[in-house]
């Protein structure tokens, strides 16, 4: 089975897209950053999708962020990013 990367701080949206998505998908999830940083990189090969929430995209590090950038995880790993109703 696939995997799938879902990072955002609400809960709700975590399990929204869990309700969704986890009989076509083993799930990852996280609401931290640095996590979301550590498992794109672990799982980088194994991702078929990742969904990040803007909010935790934007506590990314520049480290954490050149970090990504050399690997090449945005060819390797389609990314969704959630965007907050306003």
């Amino acid at each position: 089975m696939q995997k799938m990367l879902v990072a955002a701080s609400s809960a709700e949206h975590r399990t929204l897209l869990y309700e969704i998505f986890a009989s076509q998908y083993e799930l990852l999830q996280t609401d931290n950053s640095r996590e979301l940083c550590e498992l794109l990189q672990q799982h980088k090969d194994e991702l078929a999708l990742a969904f990040i929430s803007e909010t935790l995209a934007e506590r990314i590090t520049k480290e954490d962020a050149a970090a990504l950038l050399s690997i090449h995880i945005f060819k390797a790993v389609p990314v969704l990013l959630i965007v907050p109703e306003e």
